[in-house]
């Protein structure tokens, strides 16, 4: 390594050391700078030990993501001045004097470039010992420069990477990278990463002149430019971009989806990436991790955070793992709320048209429900399964579609018209059994029991639509509590399936077991059992001209198959047809190429 390089590798950063003597900065930074051996210390002015030699920081610039370099001035002990400038190859190329740069910089650039290498160059002067650093802008001192060779970084993906983006476009989610660094290095890493098949072509497109010229990547070959719809992968430079976005906007947007790789993008082409994915009707999600990504964080639908620095502050969500798998899991637990969403909304309108058909079948037979009835009714059973309904984990994997945004569409209102259609039939069935049994009478009532909440509950009528009925709230609920590829398996509902099992429990028990259980809602009961627990504790006799409802154990049986054969049903419509066959027809379906998605509209920027 030349010394001049040494040097500035150690002394032109923005490191700071912690007050237990750890660095702090740039994870490239310290890389650069430890590779060196120097030593960082504190005193009056920050020192640098390199070689035995020392050398005192005069003055620094922060890396600027617009200039992309940042510049230090040094003095050694003998009082020499340094500048150095560290950057990109092409910012410093061109604050550089052509008579320094050599004649294997394209070469080394574009072959490091192709092999994934991170690239930043690196350059110098002396200043005259009497230059006063406090007044010397950042102009004067990063220009007429003398080059001194580049720094390389390998570029090593994380082993989840490839994980991430093969599931990522499992789910037809398109992916894209946005990156400050050389184009080539980015086509490198999206190929090593799967964002493109290793053998798939590349074309690039860069700016040349007031134009856009494209070239393969793989041969050099100048190409015809690309458009709208061709099965190939794209890259461009910032410049390009932006170039292209001038000139012919409907045709950058036409090639939108085909662009793999954005390079040598400043944090305004970031940002105009970003914002033509949410104009063109993107769900456009933004991950990053530095101070340049900030703006186009806050303008994605979506940003996340892979850092607690300056990006955690504009992004609603900061990765605790600082990992990409961060990404997957932001879009499963989206899809799994909304899932869950749909399924409280479902359930409530099945709640509200179950007890309106139940109400007006009580109306038309001048009968109403017990106390204890009403109470698990539009309580217990309402509540607690709405409440434990959307209380499912995330499916493991990302799905292939996504779920319904829509109130009213065509799978929310086949899953509710359906699941109340047959809940109907089946209600009418009970009723249809009841009719029929030789013992059963229908009660003629009088204006004056009618006008007696307390006396118009004992029947077998009541019996019959809150058993069936109400054992419909929960089935309906049990139906909903599949969640097709975006919720996890139905029995991992903990929560839920504890409750509607220990429900079912009660409501078979007090259908088979005539006993003071059943009493308490005053069903197959009779006055030995009968308790109004609600108003008294006292014993109320049961209130019609039989002095019971008991049915009789053949009928009882009866309602119970009913209910079970309700339920079965209910799952059937549910989890093959509406989550099965029509979810299919109605909703987004997988485009044939996961790489150009055309049906979601979902991407990922990086």
């Amino acid at each position: 390594m030349k010394e001049l390089v040494k040097v500035g590798m150690a002394v032109c950063h923005s490191l700071r050391m912690s007050k237990n003597g750890e660095l702090l900065g740039n994870h490239v930074d310290q890389a650069s700078f430890r590779s060196t051996g120097a030593e960082l210390t504190k005193g009056e002015n920050m020192d640098i030990k390199l070689g035995g030699k020392s050398y005192t920081i005069l003055k620094q610039n922060e890396f600027d993501n617009h200039r992309v370099t940042q510049s230090v001035v040094v003095q050694d002990e003998t009082g020499t001045k340094l500048a150095f400038v560290k950057g990109s190859p092409e910012s410093i190329r061109a604050l550089c004097d052509g008579k320094t740069i050599p004649k294997t910089f394209d070469g080394t650039l574009r072959s490091g470039a192709k092999l994934g290498i991170y690239q930043l160059a690196l350059a110098s002067k002396k200043l005259d010992p009497s230059t006063d650093v406090s007044v010397l802008t950042r102009d004067d001192l990063e220009s007429s420069l003398g080059f001194c060779g580049f720094i390389h970084f390998q570029n090593k993906i994380k082993s989840d990477t490839g994980k991430v983006i093969k599931e990522l476009q499992g789910g037809d989610v398109s992916v894209s990278m946005i990156t400050g660094d050389n184009v080539l290095t980015g086509i490198c890493i999206a190929r090593e990463a799967g964002m493109i098949e290793a053998r798939s072509p590349v074309l690039l497109g860069r700016k040349k002149g007031e134009e856009v010229e494209w070239v393969n990547v793989d041969n050099d070959q100048v190409t015809n430019e690309p458009y709208a719809g061709i099965d190939v992968d794209l890259a461009l430079t910032g410049e390009a971009w932006n170039t292209l976005l001038i000139n012919d906007p409907k045709y950058a947007k036409g090639i939108f989806t085909h662009v793999r790789v954005f390079g040598r993008c400043n944090p305004s082409d970031k940002v105009s990436v970003v914002t033509t994915g949410v104009e063109l009707g993107f769900k456009t999600l933004m991950c990053g991790d530095g101070q340049n990504d900030c703006g186009a964080l806050k303008s994605a639908h979506v940003g996340i955070a892979l850092s607690s620095s300056e990006a955690s502050v504009v992004a609603p969500f900061t990765s605790l793992e600082k990992s990409i798998t961060s990404v997957v899991d932001v879009l499963r637990e989206g899809r799994c709320a909304l899932s869950s969403a749909f399924k409280v909304y479902s359930f409530y309108i099945i709640y509200g048209q179950l007890e309106s058909y139940l109400q007006t079948i009580a109306a038309y037979m001048f009968i109403s429900f017990t106390e204890w009835c009403w109470v698990f009714m539009d309580g217990f059973w309402s509540l607690l399964m709405a409440f434990s309904l959307p209380l499912a984990s995330a499916a493991p994997l990302l799905s292939p579609y996504r779920p319904t945004a829509s109130l009213l569409g065509p799978r929310t209102m086949f899953s509710v018209c359906g699941l109340l259609a047959w809940n109907f039939f089946f209600l009418t069935m009970a009723l249809v059994a009841l009719n029929n049994q030789d013992w059963y009478q229908c009660r003629k009532w009088t204006s004056e029991d009618v006008s007696n909440v307390l006396v118009v509950g004992d029947n077998y009528e009541t019996s019959v639509l809150f058993i069936v009925g109400g054992f419909q709230y929960m089935a309906s609920a049990v139906a909903l509590n599949f969640g097709y590829t975006f919720r996890a398996s139905w029995f991992k509902n903990y929560v839920f399936v504890s409750l509607v099992s220990l429900f079912m429990i009660f409501q078979f028990v007090a259908t088979l077991v005539p006993s003071s259980f059943s009493c308490i809602w005053r069903l197959n009961c009779d006055n030995e059992d009968a308790v109004r627990l609600v108003t008294s504790k006292a014993p109320m006799a049961i209130n019609n001209p039989f002095n019971t409802t008991v049915m009789p154990v053949k009928f009882r049986w009866i309602l119970a198959i009913i209910m079970v054969i309700n339920l079965i049903t209910l799952c059937v419509w549910e989890y093959f047809f509406v989550n099965g066959l029509l979810f299919k027809l109605f909703d987004f379906k997988k485009s044939s190429s996961p790489r150009f998605p055309q049906s979601e509209k979902s991407v990922v920027m990086a």
